[in-house]
């Protein structure tokens, strides 16, 4: 009977487990602007100087803006330090959201990911972008650098090398959004893992072999346990 209590007391850790997982895997489902492409000539690199400011402006195209990628180069952060985003309004004056990225932050290969509340009604709405480095205590001068592009109507300004706005050129960086429920999140990355695959691998057929694996293994996980 102590033997069958632990199983079940097993099982229960297991599925919370598998809980947070998932939440953690739904709350970190957001999709860039796939329309931005930085390819070609032109491209060169900005500094971002200690407690300097790199400013662009950005027009969101859908609704559920809440996550903001960009490109930065040879950033390590040591404790203390840290690169502070801020999405303003339009004028650059109310901070509407803003996130971080430091030592604790997960390193995303090609793209840091600074996450933060949903903007619900972002849609065709101007925000100010505000990239700031925050050294720690002493200032340093590490190197730091993000990527920009020709871009026509576009500009932004490195506040640590000059207030001269850099116009037709934006910075290596894509909004994201999610689609205001885990389902539909859910859906859309199906959609965009059966792009190039064939159709018993598309839509419905992708989505209730991913939900069959994951009844599966819970299942043989539980018979595992309770063998």
């Amino acid at each position: 009977m102590k033997y069958l209590k632990f199983n079940y007391v097993l099982i229960f850790l297991f599925l919370i487990f598998i809980g947070i997982i998932f939440c953690k895997f739904f709350n970190t489902l957001t999709f860039s602007d796939s329309s931005l492409n930085f390819e070609g000539d032109g491209n060169k690199q900005e500094k971002l100087y200690p407690n300097a400011q790199l400013i662009q402006k950005i027009t969101a195209t859908e609704n559920n803006l809440n996550q903001i990628d960009i490109s930065i180069n040879k950033f390590s952060a040591d404790f203390g330090e840290k690169i502070v985003l801020e999405a303003k309004d339009e004028n650059c004056g109310k901070t509407i959201a803003q996130s971080k990225i430091d030592a604790f932050t997960w390193n995303s290969p090609g793209y840091e990911k600074f996450k933060f509340k949903t903007i619900p009604d972002s849609k065709d709405r101007i925000f100010c972008l505000k990239i700031t480095y925050v050294p720690f205590e002493k200032e340093q001068d590490k190197k730091i650098y993000i990527s920009s592009y020709p871009a026509e109507e576009s500009s932004y300004i490195n506040t640590g090398k000059s207030i001269e706005e850099q116009k037709n050129r934006t910075l290596k960086l894509k909004p994201a959004y999610e689609n205001g429920s885990n389902w539909q999140n859910f859906s859309e990355l199906s959609d965009r893992m059966s792009q190039y695959k064939p159709d018993y691998l598309k839509g419905i057929y992708l989505k209730t072999l991913f939900i069959l694996s994951f009844v599966l293994i819970i299942l043989l996980v539980v018979a595992i346990i309770l063998i």
